[in-house]
């Protein structure tokens, strides 16, 4: 997983989850994101542009958008979870002198702070990011 910032590769994150034969390729998508939302967190600034996220995982993201119980539904917590979390650190960085306690940030405040979207992207079709 690698975070661009203006088209410029800025680090990236590996993860590996055992073999094959223990994982499907639905968790390893479901981790990407969830890697992905870790990147975003390392972040020391609160970006004001649009922060797009992208799968070739139809079904990870239609399963982020579905509250039914789903396989994997641990993950899919653990994505949900992470954004949560970007959003109340964002809100902190944003408003420096809050004395506001992380958890009753996730609360009140985890609701357009970033302008953050999942994306489906075609997997390895001439993107660069996705290669």
């Amino acid at each position: 997983m690698s975070l661009f910032i203006d088209s410029a590769e800025t680090c990236a994150l590996q993860y590996h989850l055992g073999l094959d034969s223990e994982h499907t390729v639905y968790e390893a998508e479901i981790v990407g994101l969830t890697l992905a939302f870790h990147l975003l967190s390392s972040l020391t600034f609160s970006p004001r542009s649009l922060i797009i996220v992208g799968s070739d995982s139809q079904a990870t993201l239609r399963a982020l958008l579905n509250q039914r119980s789903h396989p994997a539904q641990y993950l899919l917590n653990h994505v949900h979870d992470a954004a949560e979390n970007l959003h109340a650190k964002h809100y902190k960085l944003r408003n420096p002198g809050t004395s506001l306690p992380m958890r009753r940030i996730r609360r009140t405040h985890t609701r357009n702070i970033l302008n953050l979207q999942l994306h489906w992207t075609p997997g390895h079709v001439d993107f660069l990011p996705n290669e």
